[in-house]
């Protein structure tokens, strides 16, 4: 039964030289929130504030058209320590279209409420489908989660041009998961405070 796993970190950090990015694993941890910082838009939003501007955003939002994330849910990438490799890549301007909202969010004993929606995106020309949550912790702050699922025969090289050297390894299902708190997914799969990459073994 093939099952989501953990990379060999170690090995292809190595290669890649990009401190910083984890790789998610099975296990259970406690998240460690970091305080809510101020977006370009004035004082950060209350949870349930977010939440109901999210659905207004989605509901208005014409088909085809772009909506930038930060626009949506503020500078969440900037609670998120990237690689430097990453940083040019994965930033301010990162949209999403077509969104659906998603009912379904993540179980955690640290997650009082949330909401989820998905949509298309575009990564250095590559469409991607990106997921993310916004989910309220036990501390009623909110905390965010974006997955973007990569197309099944997704190379390296294919966001990470210089690295054309790994695209040697064989990746099904890749997806990169940037998270500002620890959690484990409804697939029992520990995604840790960060970027992550999974994949299939």
């Amino acid at each position: 039964m093939l099952k989501r796993k953990m990379l060999g970190f170690l090995a292809i950090a190595l290669l890649l030289n990009v401190p910083g990015m984890a790789f998610g694993a099975k296990g259970k941890g406690e998240p460690k929130a970091p305080p809510p910082k101020r977006g370009a838009g004035g004082p950060p939003k209350s949870g349930e504030e977010l939440i109901d501007s999210i659905k207004d955003e989605i509901n208005q939002t014409p088909k085809d058209a772009d909506v930038k994330l930060f626009k949506m849910v503020g500078d969440f990438l900037g609670k998120v320590k990237l690689p430097p490799v990453a940083n040019k890549m994965f930033n301010k301007n990162l949209a999403m279209r077509n969104m659906k909202i998603l009912t379904d969010i993540p179980k955690d004993k640290f997650i009082r409420s949330g909401i989820g929606f998905t949509g298309s995106m575009f990564i250095n020309k590559l469409q991607v489908v990106g997921t993310m949550y916004v989910l309220i912790d036990s501390s009623m702050r909110p905390q965010f989660s974006l997955s973007l699922e990569l197309p099944k025969n997704y190379k390296i090289s294919d966001l990470f041009p210089r690295f054309k050297k790994l695209d040697v390894l064989s990746l099904p299902n890749p997806k990169y998961l940037f998270t500002t708190l620890d959690y484990t997914d409804k697939d029992g799969t520990f995604m840790r405070q960060g970027l992550n990459f999974l994949a299939t073994l």
